[in-house]
């Protein structure tokens, strides 16, 4: 009932933020992307993080590309309103954006990414249960209805149209890495041989103590192969309490005995399933940055 309410609250006062930002793009009378807020791609970011949670099978690692994929579609929608931008599909092989079909004029960019964002949300959610998919359409109709009646029928369908077609060919474009899909598919599998020697994780609770997406290693990546951006190893597995390891974990477990509000605190604001954490704060101060 909380969740609810707040969610109600949370699409009133984006109702007042959104009218504001269409006015002053209709004062700047540009379809530029410069004369747009970023009140839509907040809007979505933060409706993401509040069912991502509660959806089965969203875990760090199938989060994070679903997040990559919606946030390259979002880019790709409002690339033609950019001036000196260009398309990943020039640095990621076999990403086929369409091109823009009228002049940009044509276009309302609120809406086309409204729409780009409710069709990605809705496909990489896929476990969500009803009323969180629900929730999805919801936003989608109630953001639609602020900025709808300030276009003519031809712009809004133009924009729906763009937004979806980016939509649908980022959707593809992720089904095509097998790996990825299998992992996503079976998150935990029966065939892995788990390691059980000292010093190896043994999975968790929910997962029957198998490891989930195990072969993550094999999904395609969109950073480039460079030795400067792997992390360094880390320690060497140890029980001796002078070892590096050990201090490492000692610690954390010393933490987690005597945890305090402060050290709550620290937690939960780099924790990655808690509504505004650390990603979502960065997120929507980027989206912020690039409208300014």
């Amino acid at each position: 009932m909380i969740r609810t309410l707040s969610f109600i609250l949370c699409l009133l006062f984006l109702s007042s933020t959104f009218s504001e930002a269409h006015q002053k793009s209709e004062e700047r009378n540009t379809p530029d992307s410069l004369a747009y807020s970023s009140m839509v791609p907040n809007a979505w970011i933060q409706h993401f993080a509040l069912i991502e949670r509660w959806v089965a099978g969203m875990r760090p690692t199938v989060t994070s590309r679903a997040l990559a994929y919606i946030s390259i579609g979002a880019y790709e929608v409002a690339l033609p309103s950019m001036k000196g931008y260009r398309s990943n599909q020039e640095l990621i092989p076999g990403l086929k954006i369409p091109a823009l079909p009228l002049d940009v004029s044509q276009y309302d960019w609120n809406i086309a990414l409204n729409a780009c964002y409710a069709k990605l949300d809705s496909v990489f959610l896929l476990g969500a249960l009803p009323k969180y998919k629900a929730s999805i359409t919801h936003l989608k109709d109630s953001i639609d209805s602020i900025f709808k009646p300030r276009v003519s029928g031809k712009v809004y369908q133009n924009s729906v149209s763009w937004g979806l077609a980016v939509a649908n060919e980022i959707w593809r474009f992720s089904s095509t890495d097998r790996a990825a899909e299998a992992e996503r598919s079976i998150p935990y599998p029966n065939l892995y041989p788990s390691p059980d020697s000292i010093g190896q994780w043994l999975g968790e609770v929910h997962g029957g103590y198998k490891p989930f997406t195990p072969n993550w290693g094999n999904v395609r990546r969109f950073t480039k192969d460079d030795e400067t951006l792997v992390s360094p190893p880390p320690p060497n597995f140890s029980i001796s309490p002078s070892s590096q390891y050990y201090k490492e974990m000692y610690e954390i477990y010393t933490d987690w005995k005597n945890m305090n509000h402060d050290k709550r605190w620290v937690a939960e604001f780099w924790s990655d399933d808690i509504v505004n954490s650390l990603w979502t704060i960065y997120t929507n101060f980027c989206y912020s940055c690039s409208i300014k």
